[in-house]
């Protein structure tokens, strides 16, 4: 929620920088406000971008998540002999690949601070 008040104060400084803009009577003044415009669309377009990646890093993060959950469950699926299928080597390999899709992001995870980037 806070994102989206800071987003709108960031768009309503832009009339405002419009309007000293339009109002400068010295080229000095025009330059100085010309660049004060350009370093608050280039903040605007590096927060927009910023949360575009977060979201995607979201969104990848709950699809693995999905994924591993399906194979593990399908590899259990494959192992017990009650569901008619019994699979034992195709079981484990679903079973393996589950949780190694779970385990390596772990450590990648807890040591990551908000200001690294994935490669």
């Amino acid at each position: 929620m806070t994102e989206i008040v800071a987003a709108q104060q960031d768009y309503a400084i832009i009339p405002a920088i419009d309007k000293r803009l339009i109002e400068a009577q010295e080229s000095a003044d025009i330059i100085l406000w010309t660049r004060v415009k350009k370093e608050v669309d280039r903040q605007i377009g590096r927060r927009e971008e910023e949360q575009h990646r977060r979201r995607l890093e979201k969104t990848i993060t709950r699809f693995k998540m999905a994924m591993t959950v399906g194979a593990f469950l399908t590899g259990v699926a494959f192992l017990v002999p009650s569901f008619g299928i019994s699979m034992t080597y195709p079981g484990l390999f679903m079973i393996g690949t589950a949780l190694y899709q779970l385990i390596p992001g772990i450590p990648q995870d807890s040591q990551r601070t908000d200001g690294d980037d994935y490669e």
